[in-house]
């Protein structure tokens, strides 16, 4: 006979281990027969509506660890997961995401204290964790999802697939490719980089333990070329051009490997990711940036070598089927040869590239490059010797860009030629060109001619208000007051039209007139400069449109507001604003950091006694050691090495020599190396100190 109150704990126990053997069996019978009874989203197959899906791990173990339930967790706990379960088998996104959330709420610590114990305890709805993260995939990629849900599905999924690291799960190829990708796209590129990174070493670390090429080639299978993609589209947008170059040669050398291993070759349209990530947008000329230290990211910036590298990888993978990747491989590579100063093998490079190839942007860059060096004649010889099929209005823009600083009659020729050679019409870009060209001349009549005489069709484009604005107001000829006069008026036309919103809002206009403006526009009543141009509700106008339109995420913006303190001494105030850049992250571009430290050395010289000299240039040391990033050292310490050698101070000239430029003194040193301006400061003064 059993004792008082021994029943009810048999049968608990009883019941606890039938849960346990019904998981095993559950268990088994995922790991060793078909899924072919399975939801679509749990058969392991290569892709699930346009997302990779793996068959093994890739940085775990294939056998499907026992499910048992969790000690500690109370009935309620199981009712959550099981609604958690029932939910993500209905498909109903809504529903199991509020439950999950409740679930990572409540379960916190305790799953926490089981990750630091490392225990293999798991509760079976845990197991479509892995269905949730590629059904959270799927409603991102809805278009009627909008951006803050959107947002919210990224951060759930890096949630899903952390959770499932620590509760032991399996974490395949499709989990570690999701987890990049919403790192990605939510903007944390240093940890989308670092799991890349990490996911790789784990696939080459278990390689060398594994033993054999078979594993081998079962991993490095399951890194999908998407993960290396959204890796190197993370480099990108960090602009990080060291990083892009390593996370594309591993990735080349992993998808080798193999196809050498396993013979397995992945699909053309997974491998065009990988290289069209080194090349987010189709960024030629037209398609320019629109404040000037704001630019995007330049695949020029990798380097010629490396992108004739991605050219022969382009052959050997995609063969000739895309013309366009091949097309925006050799137009980079132009531009990176004319960067680095080879110009010879660019126009060399440019006449041996096959025809289907040598497109219309490639010839752009080619004529762009030459006439950048000042051979206009030769870009003409080249432009006219192409197939005139190339030869559009386009290219033709960008010849005539180059001709900018030439006589205007080189230029007129130019533009009649097109049109009788080619029969092409000018269009506003051509025009824009050419009044730039009457500007730079100081022939502002004739350019606000041209503008009037063509303002219907000008009249929505803001880079031909810019240019008009900016010539106008930085004019230096004689007549410069009449022309500042007539600008100012013409800013008072734009703000009408922006204020009526016909004309579209864009930054570049507002960096123009507060770059002019600014300096006019102190809270002090002694300087009343635009007064006498411009009358006082003119100017207050003025004033109010620039604050209510002024970027807070431009750098041109900073830019253009700390050059205008400095300029009048307001010390403080450009240094509290450089710290409010860092504060935001908005990091300052090295001409604002050398911008900073050129003005406190110049103070400092300007100053007549020597003991008020060392505040300032002991104030520029202090910036530039705490304030400057060691990158753009070489420019910065160029203003003190100046301001050495002016007041004679050779022994501190050569200690900064010494430290931060050796390659002056010792040739085969490759060091921080400087420009032009630098070496000439230096040797006048080495010739007046010998």
């Amino acid at each position: 006979m059993l004792a008082p109150g021994t029943a009810p704990t048999r049968r608990r126990a009883m019941a606890t281990m039938l849960q346990a053997a019904a998981a095993n069996l559950h268990s088994a019978w995922r790991g060793h027969h078909s899924t072919a009874g399975l939801p679509l989203c749990l058969r392991r197959t290569h892709t699930t509506a346009g997302i990779p899906c793996d068959k093994l791990a890739v940085n775990a173990s294939t056998r499907t660890p026992t499910l048992r339930v969790v000690t500690g967790h109370t009935r309620g706990d199981n009712g959550l997961l099981g609604k958690f379960h029932t939910a993500v088998r209905a498909g109903d996104v809504n529903v199991a995401v509020e439950i999950y959330t409740k679930i990572r709420l409540q379960f916190d610590k305790r799953m926490c204290r089981r990750r630091s114990g490392h225990t293999a305890e798991l509760v079976p709805e845990f197991a479509e964790m892995r269905t949730f993260h590629i059904m959270l995939r799927r409603h991102i990629a809805d278009p009627g999802t909008d951006v803050a849900r959107r947002e919210q599905m990224l951060q759930l999924i890096v949630s899903v697939v952390e959770d499932m690291r620590g509760l032991g799960l399996r974490v395949g190829a499709t989990e570690t490719s999701a987890h990049v990708f919403a790192c990605v796209r939510l903007g944390w590129n240093t940890r989308a980089i670092e799991i890349w990174r990490s996911s790789m070493d784990s696939v080459y670390s278990e390689n060398r333990d594994g033993g054999g090429n078979e594993s081998l080639a079962n991993t490095v299978h399951h890194m999908f070329p998407q993960t290396h993609a959204y890796a190197i589209q993370a480099a990108v947008a960090m602009k990080d051009a060291k990083a892009v170059r390593e996370i594309y040669y591993r990735a080349i050398g992993a998808l080798r490997e193999s196809l050498r291993v396993s013979g397995d070759r992945p699909a053309q349209k997974a491998l065009l990711t990988v290289f069209y990530a080194l090349f987010p947008t189709l960024q030629d000329r037209r398609n320019g940036s629109k404040s000037s230290s704001d630019r995007r990211w330049d695949p020029a910036r990798l380097g010629s070598g490396f992108l004739e590298k991605v050219s022969n990888d382009v052959r050997e993978w995609i063969g000739k089927t895309d013309r366009q990747l091949y097309t925006r491989v050799a137009q980079y590579t132009v531009r990176a040869l004319f960067i680095e100063g080879h110009w010879q093998y660019a126009v060399e490079y440019y006449s041996r590239l096959p025809e289907d190839t040598s497109g219309a942007e490639v010839l752009c860059e080619t004529v762009i490059g030459l006439c950048g060096r000042g051979m206009a004649d030769r870009a003409h010889a080249v432009l006219l010797g192409t197939n005139m099929q190339y030869r559009n209005l386009y290219v033709w823009n960008a010849y005539f860009d180059g001709l900018v600083g030439y006589p205007i009659a080189k230029l007129d020729d130019a533009i009649k030629q097109m049109v009788e050679t080619d029969h092409i019409d000018p269009d506003i870009v051509t025009w824009s060109i050419w009044m730039r060209a009457c500007l730079r001349q100081g022939d502002w009549r004739r350019a606000y001619r041209c503008f009037r005489e063509n303002h219907c069709n000008m009249r929505a484009d803001v880079v031909c208000w810019d240019i008009v604005v900016r010539g106008l107001l930085g004019c230096t000829s004689s007549d410069s007051l009449e022309a500042r006069v007539t600008g100012w008026q013409v800013v008072g036309e734009f703000i009408d039209l922006a204020d009526g919103n016909i004309m579209p809002f864009d930054v570049r206009m507002v960096e123009t007139i507060l770059l002019h403006a600014f300096p006019r526009f102190r809270r002090t009543a002694s300087d009343s400069m635009a007064c006498d141009l411009l009358s006082k509700q003119t100017l207050d106008r003025v004033t109010r449109w620039i604050e209510s339109n002024m970027s807070k995420s431009s750098r041109t913006t900073f830019a253009i507001v700390i050059g205008s303190l400095l300029r009048s001494a307001q010390f403080d105030g450009a240094l509290d604003l450089h710290q409010f850049m860092v504060d935001k992250k908005l990091w300052p571009t090295k001409s604002i950091n050398c911008m900073i430290v050129r003005a406190l050395a110049l103070a400092g010289s300007e100053q007549k006694s020597r003991v008020r000299t060392a505040p300032y240039l002991d104030r520029a040391e202090e910036f530039i050691n705490t304030k400057v990033p060691k990158q753009h050292y070489g420019g910065a310490y160029l203003p003190l090495v100046k301001c050495a050698a002016q007041e004679r101070r050779y022994a501190d000239m050569w200690g900064y020599m010494d430290r931060w430029y050796p390659c002056v003194r010792d040739s085969g040193f490759i060091g921080i190396f400087p420009d032009s301006d630098m070496y000439q400061a230096v040797l006048r003064s080495a010739e007046i100190n010998t």
